[in-house]
């Protein structure tokens, strides 16, 4: 997976992820959600860069952290 090789080389401090899922060609979006953490968990992504990726990093973009 490409999104690998980024990870390791850029980092996820200043990083926000999300899949292309939802459309009528793929599986819903969480559940698509749910395969790409899976497999990036599968690679050895770190679970605090995955959430800070997913959730901490997209919340301080939208103003929403506490």
């Amino acid at each position: 997976m490409r999104i690998i090789s980024y990870i390791k080389a850029i980092g996820t401090e200043r990083r926000t992820m999300s899949g292309d899922f939802g459309n009528i060609f793929h599986v819903k979006g969480i559940g698509g959600d749910r395969i790409l953490i899976q497999a990036l968990l599968g690679c050895r992504i770190l679970k605090e860069n995955i959430i800070k990726a997913f959730k901490d990093n997209p919340a301080k973009l939208l103003w929403l952290e506490e």
